[in-house]
Order: C-alpha cells, then sequence, then structure tokens
C-alpha cells in the first residue's frame, strides 16, 4: 500500500496534478478509516453477543433452580399445614384433669412433632454466579432486585428455622422427656429395622395435664405458623423471581 502511494504521488508530482493526488489521498484514509470502524463495530457486537448468550445461559439456569425451589417450597408448606393440625390436636387434649383417650391416635400426631423438617433452598447457581462475579452480566434491574428480596426472605426463613429449633431443642425436649421416652420415638422409621423400646412408661396423663407442656406446645405451634407465612412470602418472591425471568428469556424469542 505504501509503495502504491509512492508511485501515485510521483506519478502525480510529474503530471503536475497535485489537487487530483490530495483527493485521492483523502478519499483512501476515508476508506481505511471506514474499514477500521466496521472491524470494531463488528468486533464489539461479537462481544456483546457473547456476553448476552453468557447472560442467557446464567438467567436460564437460575430460572431452572427457583422453579426447583418453588417445587420443594410448596411441598415444605404441605407439611407446615399438617404441624400446625397436629399440634392444634394435641393442644385440644391438654387439661389439669386430662384422662387419656385414643392413645395410639395422640401418639403417632404426638411422635410427629419431632419430625422437622427444615427448608433446604437450592442456591448453587446463585452462589457460583455471585463469587465468579457473573451476576453483573444479568442487565435487568428487576431480576436483580427480585434476586436481593428472595434472598432476604431466605434468610429471615433460616433465622427463623434456628430460632425455633432452639425452642425445640432447648425447652420443649426436656419437658416431654420428662414424660415420655425418647428411645420410642422411631427417628429410623422405615429402615427395617426392630426397634429397641423402652421399658419406661408412656405418661401421657401426665403429660397433658402439665402446663409446661401446653406452654411450650402452643409455643411450637405458633413458630410454625410464623414459619409458615415466611414461607409464603418466600414463595411469592419465588413465583415473581420466575415471571421475570421468563420475560427476560423470551424476549430473546421474539428479535
Amino acid at each position: 500500500m505504501i509503495k502504491f502511494f509512492r508511485k501515485t504521488r510521483k506519478k502525480m508530482a510529474d503530471d503536475n496534478k497535485p489537487l487530483k493526488y490530495i483527493r485521492y489521498a483523502i478519499g483512501e484514509i476515508v476508506l481505511v478509516v471506514i474499514g477500521i470502524l466496521i472491524a470494531l463495530s463488528v468486533s464489539n457486537w461479537n462481544d456483546n453477543r457473547n456476553l448476552r448468550n453468557q447472560e442467557l445461559l446464567l438467567l436460564n439456569n437460575l430460572k431452572l433452580e427457583m422453579e426447583n425451589n418453588l417445587f420443594l417450597i410448596e411441598n415444605y408448606l404441605k407439611t407446615k399445614e399438617e404441624r400446625i393440625k397436629d399440634a392444634n390436636v394435641l393442644l385440644s387434649y391438654t387439661d389439669p384433669d386430662y384422662i387419656q383417650k385414643e392413645e395410639d391416635s395422640l401418639a403417632r400426631k404426638f411422635i410427629r412433632i419431632f419430625y422437622i423438617d427444615n427448608y433446604k433452598a437450592e442456591i448453587m447457581v446463585l452462589n457460583a454466579a455471585k463469587n465468579s462475579n457473573s451476576i453483573k452480566l444479568i442487565r435487568n434491574q428487576q431480576i436483580k432486585t427480585n434476586l436481593a428480596k428472595w434472598e432476604q426472605s431466605l434468610k429471615s426463613q433460616m433465622q427463623l428455622i434456628d430460632f425455633g429449633n432452639e425452642h425445640f431443642s432447648n425447652s420443649l425436649i426436656p419437658i416431654i422427656s420428662n414424660y415420655y421416652p425418647l428411645k420410642n420415638i422411631p427417628y429410623d422409621a422405615g429402615n427395617g429395622n426392630i426397634q429397641d423400646l423402652s421399658k419406661h412408661k408412656n405418661e401421657f396423663e401426665k403429660m397433658f395435664r402439665s402446663r409446661e407442656f401446653e406452654n411450650s406446645l402452643y409455643r411450637i405451634k405458633n413458630f410454625e405458623r410464623a414459619r409458615t407465612r415466611q414461607v409464603k412470602e418466600l414463595k411469592e418472591f419465588t413465583l415473581e423471581l420466575i415471571q421475570e425471568l421468563n420475560k427476560e428469556l423470551n424476549k430473546e424469542l421474539n428479535i
């Protein structure tokens, strides 16, 4: 190219045509600049397309993770509602003059309050995105806002679970152990093994006459109700987040 310009310049100089040479040179420069700009534009488009593809992959993985969480939340709510029902039935029998009735039915409901099934959210994709800083790929501000709300709701749920479990371990268990042999609680039910039962008797009457047992059971029921409200809030945030993720993913399909 340089040799070409030199030859052209020399020819135009020999022909005494400097004005034509200047116009020609300027035209060549303009073409070169346009070519560079087009190349940069194509490069930027490719870079943006790659970033968008990474963003879409992250959004899709987040959507799948949130859909799994929604399934877990719905099952968790069912167990909370059953536990509240069992607690209400047991509370209906607490009485200073309680006389034992329907022992088997009560025993099953009583044992079920020991089955604490804490909600364990799936956050592998979200944590990986935060740790790798790829969360910044998300351009939709509403999605980022919904993610922040979801995380805060989950944090509140975990704190409530910890508080309830602490009460269960430090308050209800010591009271129950005075009347019911904990060895008889079938923690490993369904594993096919024959449980070695305690020789101590189940003193249901004394337990249901106890004010301490009633108070502790009442607090457990209220904890479960609070957890249910919190999980319902988490469910709403999950649904909103899934909806927003679907909207953003569908944009790509409508292009």
